[in-house]
């Protein structure tokens, strides 16, 4: 996990490299030399000969001479200088391969080189041995040094007792701890050694180097040893074994190895072990002996979570281990309380929970000292706040009596003093012993006068404190007075001592008057903390509750999750959430843990297939297939088509094709959404980048076998098929595999590319054999429009000229539509260009369209649009007004004279008419004419009372006109308008509600007054004026629209009335998307709201969500809308649902989006046909019957149309359905 933390933190170089195999290395971990240098050369990060050495240790490593040689002899052409580490890296590699002849001749060109065999290179030929298990060559190497006079110190024969060790071989290891020579140096070798013998399972070998090492008896031995205790407890070792090597270590004075020991199992959570060394120090040792720093090893978890602390407290606590609670409750309290977080009984409920053992009263108790030991104001009060509103099972007063009296000199807070002491004498009025204790926090002030206040006067401290106490009657017991007499020999303080001791000894407080004073403290102090300007927060127990925001960091959606648990509540959006987050980090243990402890709160949870998809992508970047596969089968309902594909895909990528034509017939209960054959592309690619003719063939005829029904929906699929021949220059092959697909399926996959290349290759008789298959399927006249494209972009304008001069070419305009539109797309202008000037002959050519698409292609390039009006006039094309608009608009902008006259123009909006006269039937405008002008239209005609008032801007000389009995419609309609305009509100509706009007005829000025007064005074008052309507005039007005959309229009109104709707009530719910945008623009949160209450059922909020996704576009979205209404009727679903519909191409997502659904099919086509212009009818009729569409289901007005087509093969069919509809409609 290290490296690519580095990786992704710092740009590696060549010594960052070298010491990753120099890790590899000394911890024998191989490594994977090509991909190594291969990503070296990527990061273009170039070897240096300490990478070669080490690359030839790793070879050795394995015994891999032949990698070795390799390097090396790439080093030597390098003029490498070759070092004794590489000659020691050889020599462990023929030792492990037992080539004795080769280790010969190694030493000898050491020799040779002047590099003498010492210490060193014997330990690596010992080591060597020692791995291969040639205990025979060992013995034999031991002598030969020793005849050699090489002295071999600690640390040469410990790697020699390892390597035994660990190719278990501890007998023959034995004979050489005698050897090892006891210089300085032997323990800290020793040290380092053990832990790894222990580690290979040899313990008793391990403790018997140890005991090798004598200790002497004149010092404390207590710590001796420790690291023994750590290396038992990460061991593997039998856990009676460790237990008797730590007791027998215990006994001989080693104690401190016992805390590390039991410390190490802890972490490790190791009870087996601590369970055999309990029972085990019971029967061998003696108590007294036994010393374990419980509390220093429940510190060392305090760095971790409070579970890890908790389980250590319950491991020592079963051991019989004595565990200091109040000293371990007080440290957690310390590091954990942050008032900005925790209020402090939430904390100490927390700590309860987290760590059962420790009594309450030791939490409670340290926990008022630690608020007191704080000497601030800020936690004086939030201690005050937590005696008087906790329930604190017993007060130990000894615990913070100084404390209390220390907070209270240094804040000076005397409500808090105050406080605090009433409530502790109240839980202490049974305990006489106790309450003098309490009070002993009086004499304390005393003690601390000096530190905390030294220029008040103590008499005057006491003084303002006893005058407090008498004001409330909380008293003071005799002995207290007499003990502050004693210190004071005040005469103020002493009277107001005797009044204080006469309010101790009456029956003032009963449990009534206990109670209310109790309530009035806390008032008391929630003000205080108001106005001091602290935020209390909220208890974890109130936290996340109802609707909130999920974050999008996955360690704090899991500690929402775990407070949720601890409630018993779960959440199935951050559950989801918290999953793909994890998925998406590549976090896949994680991952899958989480999905298991999810179902185990939750059984009936089930993954959306947006994170059913993240999971499985997180499986095939960790290259897991059979895993992704398996997950697929086991779990979820409902799938993205391109989920499985990935899958499928990921095993092709390893060229197991067997593998992919199974899984393409794969049987499964799965429901698959988005199930678009050419989601299947990216498998085909794969194999077109191969080249691998025979696969990709056996690949399609699976999916063809598949998919019969849906052949039409494969043609995409077919592109592949030729490509894979291009990918390997077999252009002719490429050719005759389109051939064969045009025979079989009559279609053109991938025609273009194909007569590009040949084109290009200038094959004209391979290029005409195409042009013939293609105009066997779309005709001629399509077939040279789309070879007249081809030779445009491959700059052949000759040819293309040729192709449009074929004669008797018509002007086909969805042919030419295409080809401009693929042009401006790709920016290709010159194609563009090349293609107004050739087709300018062409029969029925829509000039004027084709000039408009170019000037509006280069519009910001002015002098190249006058070029176009040169151009324009150079043909004789007389240009319409919008041709003329867009030239001159772009001249403008470049600052060219416009070379025609513009007053017929808007150049700024709308387009101008320009009349001489106006007529008799066309008033003038109110912006054309001011009200105190007249027209002459209307000279000599008397104004009405409204038009003066309104001239006069008299609102209630208007308002009197409009009471007039013998008003207008048309006078109404003005002087209504005249008062909302200016917001005269009131004026408005006494209008409306005194005069008698036909509803129809004022719609729209009612509607205007209802949100005008929505604006000025809120859903109340609107609500009223609506009341008072008649109930039929409402129903004409339509106000209960009019009322939900303006109290819609607003974000948390829209969210109530979604959440209160019913699937009933698609008035409330079929909106038009503008508004929902409208509502999610204003505020962010509503979309996230309203995707919880689809998630949970709600109708009205799934179609709201699927209506806006649809209206965008969003795949994803609109399937999991579409999925999650559970209403049976899908032909409803689909009328709500579906919407925008206005395009072939938001046709065909939709279609592929919704699985070709035919209720969405009907619904959508239907849609489409009513909006579409007649120049593509046509084609999206032919799409949706391909689709499956009935021609029984579509509109009338296509099916006429459709009828007037001569070539329409189903024209017979449409006759009979529209001479079926026209008697159903004469009867």
């Amino acid at each position: 996990m290290l490296i690519p933390i580095l990786k992704s933190n710092l740009k590696f170089d060549i010594s960052h490299y070298n010491g990753v195999l120099k890790a590899h290395l000394e911890n024998e971990i191989p490594v994977d030399v090509s991909s190594f240098l291969a990503e070296m050369e990527e990061n273009a990060v170039t070897p240096n000969r300490v990478t070669y050495q080490h690359l030839i240790g790793l070879y050795c490593m394995e015994g891999n001479i032949a990698g070795a040689t390799t390097i090396l002899e790439h080093m030597k052409d390098e003029d490498m200088t070759i070092n004794e580490s590489v000659f020691h890296s050889l020599l462990m590699g023929h030792c492990l391969n037992r080539d004795r002849e080769s280790v010969r001749e190694t030493l000898e060109v050491m020799e040779n080189s002047g590099l003498i065999p010492g210490a060193e290179t014997y330990t690596v030929l010992l080591t060597s041995s020692a791995k291969a298990r040639d205990w025979e060559r060992v013995e034999e190497l031991l002598v030969e040094a020793n005849q050699k006079e090489i002295q071999l110190d600690a640390g040469d024969y410990f790697q020699v007792i390892i390597a035994l060790c660990e190719n278990n071989m501890a007998e023959q290891a034995k004979p050489l701890i005698s050897k090892i020579p006891k210089r300085a140096g032997f323990f800290q070798e020793m040290r380092s050694a053990l832990p790894k013998i222990v580690n290979s399972g040899h313990v008793d070998l391990a403790f018997d180097v140890f005991r090798e090492f004598k200790v002497s008896d004149t010092r404390d031995n207590s710590n001796h040893g420790v690291f023994m205790g750590r290396a038992l407890a990460k061991s593997s070792a039998d856990p009676a074994i460790c237990a008797n090597h730590i007791i027998e270590m215990v006994s001989n004075g080693f104690t401190e190895v016992l805390s590390v020991y039991i410390s190490e199992c802890i972490e490790r959570g190791s009870l087996d072990r601590l369970k055999v060394l309990g029972k085990m120090a019971k029967e061998k040792l003696d108590s007294s002996s036994i010393k374990v720093d419980t509390r220093g090893i429940i510190r060392k978890q305090l760095s971790n979570d409070a579970g890890k602390v908790g389980e250590a407290v319950r491991m020592l606590t079963e051991m019989g281990m004595k565990v200091e609670f109040g000293g371990i409750s007080r440290e957690i309290i310390q590091k954990s309380i942050n008032l900005n977080t925790d209020t402090p009984g939430a904390l100490v409920q927390k700590i309860k929970s987290d760590i059962p053992q420790i009594p309450m009263v030791f939490i409670q108790n340290n926990m008022i000292c630690s608020l007191l030991e704080r000497l601030s104001s800020r936690y004086f009060q939030a201690c005050t706040g937590y005696m008087l509103n906790s329930r604190i099972d017993s007060i130990y007063v000894s615990f913070w009596k100084n404390l209390l009296a220390r907070s209270y000199l240094r804040t000076n807070s005397l409500e808090d003093f105050i406080s605090i002491l009433f409530v502790s004498k109240t839980k202490l009025k049974n305990n006489p012993q106790e309450i003098a204790t309490l009070y002993e926090s009086l004499l304390m002030l005393d003690n601390y006068q000096l530190a905390e206040q030294p220029n008040t006067p103590v008499n005057q401290i006491y003084a303002n404190v006893i005058k407090e106490v008498n004001k409330h009657k909380i008293g003071v017991p005799r002995a207290t007075a007499n003990s502050i007499n004693e210190i004071l020999m005040d005469e103020q303080v002493k009277g107001l001592l005797e009044t204080a001791v006469s309010d101790f000894e009456s029956d003032y407080w009963t449990e009534e008057m206990e109670a209310k004073f109790l309530e009035k403290r806390k008032k008391l102090n929630k003000l205080a903390v108001k106005n001091a300007g602290y935020t209390v927060p909220i208890p974890e127990s109130r936290l996340y509750q109802g609707y909130f925001e999920i974050p999008s960091d996955v360690d704090e959606m899991l500690k929402i999750k775990e407070i949720l648990k601890k409630r018993g509540t779960f959440n199935p959006k951050l559950a989801d959430k918290t999953i793909l987050a994890l998925a998406e980090s590549d976090n896949l243990t994680k991952c899958l843990e989480e999905i298991q402890d999810t179902w185990k709160q939750e059984p009936s949870f089930g993954l959306g297939p947006t994170t059913l998809n993240a999971i499985i992508q997180c499986f095939i970047r960790k290259n897991e297939l059979d895993g992704a596969l398996q997950f697929f089968m086991d779990h979820g309902k409902e799938w993205f088509f391109n989920t499985l594909v990935s899958i499928i895909v990921a095993y092709a990528k390893q060229e197991k094709t067997d593998k992919v034509i199974e899984l393409l017939g794969l049987k499964h209960d799965k429901k698959l959404l988005n199930e678009d054959p050419m989601a299947l592309l990216p498998l085909f690619l794969v194999y077109q980048d191969k080249g691998d003719i025979q696969n990709i063939k056996r690949v399609f005829e699976a999916v063809y076998e598949s998919r019969k029904n849906r052949k039409l929906q494969l043609r995409g699929l077919m592109v592949p098929l030729i490509n894979v021949h291009l990918m390997r220059d077999d252009v002719s092959a490429a050719v005759e595999a389109f051939e064969e697909l045009v025979v079989k399926y009559k279609t053109l996959p991938g025609k273009m590319e194909l007569m590009k290349r040949l084109v290009e290759d200038e094959n004209v008789e391979l290029l005409q054999r195409v042009v013939d298959l293609s105009i066997s399927v779309i005709g001629e006249e399509n077939s040279l429009y789309d070879l007249t494209m081809v030779f445009l972009e491959g700059g052949r304008k000759a040819q293309a000229k040729k192709m449009l001069e074929t004669p008797g070419l018509m002007y086909n305009h969805k042919a030419v539509t295409f080809m401009m539109d693929r042009f401006v797309k790709n920016k290709n202008i010159e194609c563009l260009e090349d293609l107004v000037r050739l087709s300018k002959n062409v029969f029925g050519c829509d000039r004027d369209y084709m000039y408009l698409t170019w000037v509006k292609a280069v519009s910001n390039q002015s002098e190249r649009v006058r070029e176009i009006w040169m151009e324009i006039q150079e043909e004789g094309h007389a240009p319409s007004t919008r041709l003329k608009t867009d030239i001159a608009k772009s001249l403008k902008a470049g600052g060219l004279e416009i070379p025609f006259v513009t007053s017929d123009l808007d150049l700024d909006g709308e387009r101008k008419v320009v009349k001489s006269k106006k007529s008799k039937s066309e008033p003038t405008s109110p912006k054309e004419t001011p009200p105190t002008e007249k027209s002459s239209e209307n000279e000599g005609k008397e104004q009405s009372k409204v038009e003066e008032a309104i001239n006069k801007k008299d609102v209630s000389g208007v308002v009197a006109a409009l009471k007039s009995k013998s008003i207008s419609n048309k006078e109404l309609k003005s002087g209504l308008k005249f008062l909302l305009e200016n917001k005269h509100t009131n004026e408005a509706k006494e209008c409306i509600q005194y005069v008698e009007y036909k509803p129809n005829k004022l719609r729209t000025e009612i509607g205007s007054l209802m949100q005008l007064m929505y604006e000025q005074k809120g859903s109340e008052e609107m609500t009223k004026f609506v009341e008072q309507i008649p109930e039929e005039t409402r129903r004409i007005l339509n106000t209960n629209k009019i009322m939900r959309n303006l109290q819609m229009s607003d974000s948390e109104g829209f969210y109530k009335a979604i959440q209160s709707a019913g699937p009933e009530d698609r008035n409330v719910f079929s909106l038009p998307v503008n508004a929902i945008e409208k509502v999610f623009k204003q505020d962010k949160n509503v979309k996230a709201r309203l995707e919880e209450l689809a998630a949970g059922g709600s109708v009205p909020a799934n179609v709201v969500l699927g209506r806006y996704f649809c209206s965008v576009q969003d795949s994803d979205g609109l399937a999991r809308h579409w999925s999650q209404d559970s209403r049976t009727d899908r032909s409803i679903v689909a009328k709500d649902v579906v919407v925008d519909i206005n395009t072939f191409e938001k046709l065909r997502w939709v279609c592929s989006t919704l699985n070709s659904n035919n209720e969405v099919l009907r619904v959508a086509a239907n849609k489409c046909l009513a909006t579409s212009k007649d120049n593509n009818i046509r084609e999206i009729l032919e799409f949706a019957l391909s689709q499956g569409l009935d021609l029984g289901d579509v509109n009338t007005t296509t099916l006429k149309k459709a009828s007037s087509w001569p070539d329409f093969s189903q024209k017979e069919q449409v006759e009979k359905i529209l001479g079926e509809r026209s008697s159903t409609q004469s009867a």
